[in-house]
């Protein structure tokens, strides 16, 4: 057996004392290597002149401002300070004869348009060509259209030195398929010093077959022309004695490569290579042909400065409009969170001035009854589960365009505090559910989860991306109420004109004495400009109770059109509707009505309104009521503002899922001028039997690139009756199947169906 051998230690040390020295030692080095360690990662090196300089970290104490409430930063040096605001920044662009206008012209009317005080934009072009613009357009001498365009970049900045060096504090080199949030980028430059050689924009070295060939030295790059390059006041003095030099000795045809080998070269700087700005100056490398035409909700370039390339002038205007909206979104938020800063302010003003504090009634006291409960909704990428009618539906249309944006605002605040406490950044991966409500004080109110891909910055963190789910809650506030009045707009009955009613009809007597008294009651009685025509069908059924009570109906109000006619033949809403259409004239206001509608006077209004002459067609929702007899069975009918217990169901204005439905599927009701029905193919006459030319007549309007405005009219409801013609033989199969869904939902609300059944017995 072998005996091993105790551990060397010297002689005169206890074995007790052996160990704890090593362990102390292990202890102090694990400390050292951690301390040394954590300074080294905290240490950021930039090279800035040729020197190494080390930044070091800030303290966990700094006090951080949010963003929404943060103070416009000032100058950095007193010249910038004293100097007037209006000299800031000047932004060259760069375009060709040919493109004059269509590019030039949309970035004026655009990103150019829209630009500060501070900020002058500058179109520079070659120097044969008729096209003439206005003083900010300049024709460099001695320079064509060719391309590439070395000899007209640095032309540009020369002439630029020469004219505004002294007038301008930052300068901008871009092309005129760029956008450019200027507003943006004169932020962001107010927090540097343009006395300094500072250049910014995104690094390139070429594409993969150009390394080697541009005359770059090993570890240099050059600012891509095509996101814009920026340029302080320093940098354009000292590059400005040796642009023509550099221009006799180009290494490749680039002129944003040899535009960077010239300011490194003769200035010292070259473009950064930090990763921020790979982000501020976006550059799409992917189908940039088709990179801004469709929906830009899940946009990359959300917090860009400048976008490239756009190569049409329509994408530029839809970039244009997106930025816009989101800016106004955000001012929006902004005044939301400081208004409600200053009430709370207000508050406890008022309180200090008060021993006695009370309670106050809020502003929207009495909106809701104190035992209510709005109720959440559910939804996913799909499908949409709620209490309205239908409880599912798909996720489609503005609603799927809502939810692509929510994702975007999602994913754009979680990155925020992303990268300010974990030094990481989170990519959208999937979406789990949400749901929201709306509360009549607070706004629109949600909760939505979704599932990220954490990516670290840097080497601080983790090497490897990690999954995490995140769940969080959103609020977007109602805007200020603003009212405006319909009838203040057309305070003269000559400003617009009235509007002429169609009825096609045949038999149904009672429910046409209820829709003469409707009419009379909402539009007669109010003096309104109006008309009405009946087209009746005699064949089908006899006129003469009609005929009689129409006349009685005419000699009670002589000032008023009320005309009556007969067509031969089976009944078609269409022939009757065409009949009236080319009877009353050219720039007449139609309303094709159905018999079974009652009206309000507020409708007289929005139709009017509604409808614009060779622009756009209304097209109202209706409030279709359910049946009487099974939704009041057992019940009364609710009371509304000028109805009694004994009213009729007809005449209760009560708008809600258990007396009706809107009937937005249903396209029949239209206020439309005559000669826009004329012009967009009138309507189709040979449909027979109930339904389908209400909608052939929609499509119709959108084919004709007619705006079709569309939105529940309180003013405007169908009374139930029972479809009885379903079985037409005349009828196709899509004709039967729209009546029979037609006839379903009409029968009432899935929660006095049950009540109904239960009472009867039946279940």
């Amino acid at each position: 057996m072998t005996r091993l051998k105790r551990p060397f230690r010297r002689r005169g040390i206890l074995p007790r004392t052996y160990y704890i020295k090593v362990v102390v030692a292990l202890i102090f080095g694990m400390i050292l290597g951690l301390s040394f360690s954590y300074i080294t990662r905290q240490c950021f090196f930039r090279i800035v002149k040729d020197k190494v300089k080390c930044k070091s970290p800030r303290p966990k104490q700094e006090q951080r401002i949010p963003t929404a409430t943060r103070p416009e930063m000032r100058h950095l040096n007193i010249s910038m300070e004293l100097k007037p605001v209006k000299y800031f920044l000047l932004i060259g662009v760069m375009t060709a004869e040919r493109y004059i206008t269509t590019r030039a012209k949309t970035i004026r009317g655009s990103w150019a348009f829209n630009t500060l005080d501070s900020v002058k934009v500058i179109f520079f072009c070659g120097e044969q060509g008729n096209t003439s613009m206005d003083s900010d357009f300049v024709r460099l001498p001695g320079v064509d259209d060719s391309y590439p365009p070395q000899n007209k970049s640095f032309y540009m900045l020369k002439y630029i030195f020469e004219h505004y060096i002294n007038e301008f504090h930052w300068f901008v080199r871009a092309d005129d398929d760029v956008y450019i949030r200027s507003d943006r980028l004169s932020e962001v430059l107010r927090n540097f010093d343009s006395s300094e050689d500072l250049l910014f924009g995104q690094a390139g070295v070429g594409k993969s077959h150009e390394k080697g060939k541009l005359g770059l030295e090993d570890g240099d790059n050059f600012c891509i022309g095509g996101v814009g390059v920026v340029m302080s006041q320093s940098v354009v003095k000292k590059v400005a004695p040796y642009l023509l030099t550099c221009l006799n000795e180009t290494a490749s045809l680039h002129e944003d490569s040899e535009l960077g080998r010239c300011i490194r070269k003769h200035v010292g700087v070259m473009c950064p290579w930090a990763q921020e700005l790979q982000h501020m100056f976006y550059q799409n490398f992917e189908r940039p042909e088709r990179a801004f035409a469709g929906s830009l909700s899940n946009s990359p370039f959300r917090n860009a400065i400048t976008v490239h390339p756009i190569k049409e002038p329509s994408y530029m205007l839809h970039l244009h409009h997106h930025f816009l909206t989101s800016d106004f979104l955000n001012r929006q938020h902004r005044a939301a969170i400081l208004n409600h800063r200053i009430r709370k302010v207000r508050n406890l003003l008022r309180d200090s001035k008060n021993k006695t504090r009370h309670f106050q009634k809020s502003y929207f006291y009495g909106l809701l009854p104190s035992n209510s409960t709005i109720h959440w909704e559910f939804f996913n990428n799909q499908y949409l589960y709620g209490l309205s009618e239908p409880p599912l539906s798909w996720v489609s249309g503005p609603m799927l365009e809502g939810v692509k944006k929510l994702k975007s605002g999602v994913m754009s605040n979680i990155n925020m505090e992303a990268r300010r406490l974990l030094k990481s950044q989170e990519e959208f991966k999937k979406f789990h559910l949400a749901t929201l409500r709306t509360h009549p004080s607070m706004g629109l109110q949600l909760a939505i989860s979704v599932e990220t891909l954490l990516k670290p910055l840097g080497t601080t963190h983790a090497k490897f991306p990690r999954r995490t789910q995140r769940f969080s809650h959103f609020q977007q506030s109602f805007a200020p109420l603003w009212k405006n009045t319909l009838s203040e707009i057309f305070p003269a009955e000559t400003c617009k004109p009235g509007i002429h009613f169609i009825v096609p009809l045949t038999g149904r007597f009672e429910t046409f004495l209820r829709f003469l008294n409707s009419f009379e009651e909402a539009f007669l009685n109010a003096r309104l400009a109006v008309s009405l025509l009946i087209v009746y069908f005699p064949d089908v059924s006899s006129p003469e109770r009609h005929k009689n009570v129409f006349d009685e109906f005419r000699a009670k109000h002589p000032g008023v059109e009320l005309a009556w006619s007969e067509l031969l033949g089976e009944f078609s809403r269409a022939r009757a509707l065409g009949f009236g259409v080319h009877r009353n004239g050219n720039d007449s206001l139609l309303f094709f009505a159905d018999v079974d509608l009652i009206f309000e006077t507020e409708f007289y209004n929005r139709c009017r309104a509604g409808a614009i002459l060779g622009k756009r067609v209304y097209f109202p929702i209706m409030f279709s009521q359910f049946n009487p007899q099974i939704v009041y069975y057992n019940h009364s009918v609710p009371p509304s503002e000028n109805s009694s217990r004994f009213t009729p169901h007809w005449r209760s204005r009560t708008f809600t899922s258990r007396a009706g439905v809107w009937r937005k599927y249903s396209y029949g009701p239209v206020c439309v001028y005559s000669n826009d029905v004329i012009a967009a193919g009138g309507l189709n006459t040979n449909i027979r039997g109930w339904g389908l030319e209400d909608l052939d007549f929609y499509e119709k309007c959108l084919d004709h690139n007619l705006e079709v405005f569309r939105a529940p009219d309180l003013g405007l409801v169908h009374v139930y009756h029972a479809q009885t013609n379903c079985l037409d033989p005349r009828m196709n199969s899509e004709q039967v199947k729209m009546c029979e869904d037609s006839r379903r939902r009409g029968i009432g609300s899935e929660e006095s169906l049950v009540e109904y059944m239960l009472a009867k017995g039946y279940v």
